[in-house]
C-alpha cells in the first residue's frame, strides 16, 4: 500500500488574489500547508498538484523552497489532475487537502492514515465534526478512476459530489474529539478569513505547524477573532450544480456499478 499526500493548488482566485502565496508570519500559506503535510508519518510522498497555466508557475518556486514534489496537470479537470498525479507517483490512496487550508489538522491526517491501513477496502475516509477547512480526507485511487470514467464534464472542481453514493462507494468516517467539534470557519477565501489566520499565526505560531487543540483553544478564547468571518456564507456549490451531478449519476448508476467492478477487478487481478 502506498499513500500520497496531494495538495491541490492554483493561483486563479479572484476574491483574494494569489491567496496561497500570501504571508503568514514569514511563510506563505502554501508553505504552511506543505510543512504540516510533512508531519504525517506513513505517507510516501507529499505532492502539490497544480496546472499547466503560466500564472501558476510561482507555485513551483514554493515547492522547491520547501523540498516538495509537484505535479503539473489539467487546469480545469481537477479530478483527472489528481488521478494523473496519483498514477505517476504510483499511490493507491490519496490523502487530500487544498492549499487554502493552512491550519488543516495534521493530527487527524495521521489518524486517517492509520485507519486506511487498518481497513484498505474503504473508498472514502473522512473526518466528521472539525471546523471548516481543518479536515483532510482520503480517497482510494480506484474510486478516482471510476469517477473519472463516469464524469459528464471536464470542469471537476466539485468532483467530491461524485463519490457521495454510499451504495456504490464504501464510506467510513472518523469522529472528531468532542473538544475539537466546532462550527468555525478556518479556510481562506476572503479578507476576513485572512484576518483570522493572521491573528491565529501571530499568537500561536512558533516556527512549526500549529496543533489542532491550540487552534481551537485560541478561537474559543477569542470570540472577536472567530467571528471575523462568521458572516460568510458557507457555499460549496449551488443547487443547480448539485442537481446536475445527482441527475447524471442517477441516470448512469448501472454504468457506474459496472465500471467500478471492472476497474477494481482489473487492479485485483
Amino acid at each position: 500500500m502506498k499513500i500520497g499526500f496531494f495538495i491541490t493548488a492554483r493561483l486563479k482566485s479572484t476574491r483574494l488574489k494569489r491567496k496561497i502565496l500570501l504571508d503568514l508570519e514569514g511563510r506563505s500559506v502554501l508553505g504552511h500547508v506543505i510543512e504540516s503535510a510533512k508531519q504525517v508519518d506513513g505517507v510516501d510522498d507529499v505532492v502539490v498538484c497544480t496546472s499547466t497555466v503560466a500564472q501558476d508557475r510561482p507555485i513551483l518556486d514554493v515547492c522547491n523552497k520547501h523540498g516538495c514534489y509537484y505535479f503539473i496537470g489539467s487546469p480545469a479537470d481537477v479530478l483527472h489532475r489528481l488521478l494523473s498525479a496519483s498514477t505517476f507517483f504510483e499511490c493507491d490512496y490519496l490523502l487530500l487537502i487544498t492549499a487554502d487550508n493552512p491550519l488543516f489538522s495534521f493530527e487527524y491526517a495521521q489518524r486517517l492514515v492509520t485507519e486506511i491501513k487498518r481497513d484498505p477496502e474503504v473508498d472514502y475516509l473522512y473526518v466528521e465534526g472539525l471546523p471548516l477547512g481543518m479536515a483532510p480526507y482520503i480517497i482510494r485511487r480506484n474510486a478516482f478512476e471510476v469517477i473519472d470514467a463516469i464524469k459528464n464534464d471536464d470542469e471537476t472542481e466539485f468532483w467530491p459530489e461524485y463519490i457521495k453514493d454510499e451504495s456504490v462507494f464504501k464510506h467510513k468516517s472518523i469522529k472528531a474529539d468532542p473538544g475539537h467539534k466546532r462550527d468555525y470557519r478556518v479556510t481562506l477565501d476572503y479578507q476576513q478569513d485572512l484576518d483570522l489566520f493572521k491573528s491565529v499565526y501571530q499568537q500561536c505560531y512558533q516556527g512549526k505547524p500549529i496543533a489542532t487543540s491550540q487552534v481551537i483553544e485560541y478561537l474559543d478564547a477569542n470570540p472577536s477573532v472567530r467571528t471575523l468571518n462568521s458572516c460568510i456564507e458557507r457555499s460549496w456549490l449551488n443547487q443547480d450544480q448539485a442537481d446536475q451531478i445527482e441527475t447524471h449519476l442517477k441516470n448512469n448508476r448501472d454504468k457506474l456499478i459496472s465500471l467500478k467492478a471492472e476497474i477494481y477487478n482489473s487492479h485485483n487481478g
